[in-house]
Parts: C-alpha cells; sequence; structure tokens
C-alpha cells in the first residue's frame, strides 16, 4: 500500500529513474516520464532498448524520484515488477498527455502522434515496497 503523501508525489513529479539489470547483473538507470493512477505505473519506450530487453530478463526494478538534494528530504524508492504490455490504454494515454503534453508539444516530436510513433511500447510497473522520506 502506498501512503498518501507518496501517492501524491508520483501523480505529481515529472520525471523518475528506472534501473533495470542487465543480463550480467550490472544496474542500468534510465530517466523516465511516467503516469501513476494511484494503483500502478505506466511508462512509454522506445521498443529496443536495454532497458525493455532488461526487463524481458528481469522483471524486478527500481522506481526513485529526486528529493531535495540541499536537505536530503523528499526521496523515494520503490522496488517493483515491470511488464511489457504493447500499447497504453486510452485513458492512461490521456493522463499522459495531459501530465506531459506541453514537453512533447516544445519537443522535437511536436504532437502527441510523432510523440507515440517513436515510443510506442508501454511499460507497467507493479508497485512492492516503497521508501519515503
Amino acid at each position: 500500500m502506498i501512503d498518501e503523501a507518496s501517492a501524491q508525489r508520483l501523480r505529481a513529479t515529472p520525471v523518475a529513474w528506472l534501473t533495470t539489470v542487465r543480463a550480467d547483473g550490472q544496474p542500468q538507470s534510465s530517466y523516465v516520464w511516467f503516469d501513476f493512477d494511484g494503483e500502478d505505473i505506466v511508462m512509454l519506450s522506445q521498443p529496443k532498448t536495454p532497458k525493455v530487453r532488461n526487463i524481458e530478463g528481469n522483471p524486478k526494478v527500481a522506481l526513485n524520484l529526486d528529493g531535495n538534494t540541499a536537505t536530503g528530504d523528499g526521496v523515494l524508492t520503490m522496488e517493483a515488477t515491470a511488464e511489457i504490455v504493447g500499447t497504453m490504454s486510452g485513458d492512461r494515454w490521456d493522463a499522459y498527455i495531459a501530465k506531459y503534453g506541453d514537453r512533447i508539444a516544445n519537443g522535437p516530436w511536436g504532437t502527441p502522434d510523432a510523440f507515440n510513433d517513436m515510443f510506442s511500447l508501454a511499460i507497467r510497473l507493479v508497485p512492492g515496497r516503497v521508501r519515503a522520506w
């Protein structure tokens, strides 16, 4: 169960670090955009990336939010199980665009459709242990 303060941070924070594990055991962290709906997390990826290969080989991942570097407060780390789900459902896509539409429009993609053409593979995280302070 995720406490309300952590849930609020997961809904509001724009970026996180997803850590997957390579076949040789080396952890690998990737900067990700994500949507948290109160139960699980979804994100988009290009299909042929190291993080996708890593998840296919080992679904145990970690998601980390940056904290306040001056005080050390506001840190959130989550252990999770990842699964490749193909495409993002319509309601989650709408939430994703509500969160990131301006960044997409001002980035090299220009439109949500162009972004989705490049980042077309959805990954779902089922939260496990959460630590926050």
